[in-house]
């Protein structure tokens, strides 16, 4: 296992920022209507927990693109 990728930051230039940005607040405004449509659960908190999730693979995916790869 290569722990030096897993541990590797990676800060997004302008257009990767912004479009991980946009996406959050699409997220965001997702989750908050399902917050105020349903009851608290272990499903609500299961949806909520697969939004976080997904948004940390979209950035994990982002930084695999060759501009963030160390050469």
């Amino acid at each position: 296992m290569d722990i030096d990728s897993i541990f590797n930051r990676v800060v997004f230039d302008a257009e990767d920022r912004a479009y991980h940005s946009e996406l959050y607040n699409k997220v965001k405004e997702f989750a908050q209507g399902i917050n105020e449509r349903c009851p608290d659960s272990a499903d609500k908190t299961l949806a909520m927990r697969a939004f976080h999730m997904g948004l940390m693979h979209v950035g994990a995916a982002l930084a695999k693109q060759q501009k963030y790869i160390a050469d």
